[in-house]
């Protein structure tokens, strides 16, 4: 895996935060106007009987309610799915043994820092960081395929 590949993979995690936001938000409207259906206001008679003009509308109501309700748990499987990658990403970083590198890390792409946000708190140079980010980057593939990282 190249460098750019494993960056990549690493920020899947700002990816995720910001589809789950998006889903949420999602979900919520769909609740709405799934609530709105709700408020069906249906006719009756006086013998107890629907109104036959409602009762068709009624009815596709019902049908859009239930369709509703399984986009809803589409978009929540879509939610668990996204959380899963993001505990497999975390879990990748927490196996780098070396803990500047996993704090490069954890910040860059769990954090979303700028890396000269990072380099300057961290006090390194320029340059000495962005060796260690590649240090870092060695070490999160070795974590990745199971081996021991220094």
């Amino acid at each position: 895996m190249t460098n750019q590949e494993k960056k990549e993979y690493l920020k899947q995690i700002n990816n995720i935060d910001r589809r789950v936001d998006y889903l949420l938000t999602a979900i919520e409207k769909e609740k709405v106007k799934r609530d709105r259906l709700l408020n069906i206001s249906v006719n009756y008679e006086n013998n107890g009987t629907q109104n036959g003009s409602n009762s068709n509308g009624t009815e596709s109501k019902v049908m859009a309610y239930a369709e509703m309700g399984e986009y809803i748990e589409s978009l929540q499987e879509d939610i668990q799915k996204l959380y899963k990658l993001k505990r497999i990403i975390k879990a990748i970083i927490n196996n780098v043994s070396d803990a500047t590198c996993r704090e490069i890390l954890f910040r860059k792409y769990i954090n979303a820092e700028r890396d000269e946000s990072i380099w300057e708190s961290m006090h390194y140079s320029k340059r000495q960081y962005w060796r260690l980010h590649g240090d870092a980057l060695t070490a999160a593939n070795m974590a990745l395929n199971g081996t021991e990282c220094q």
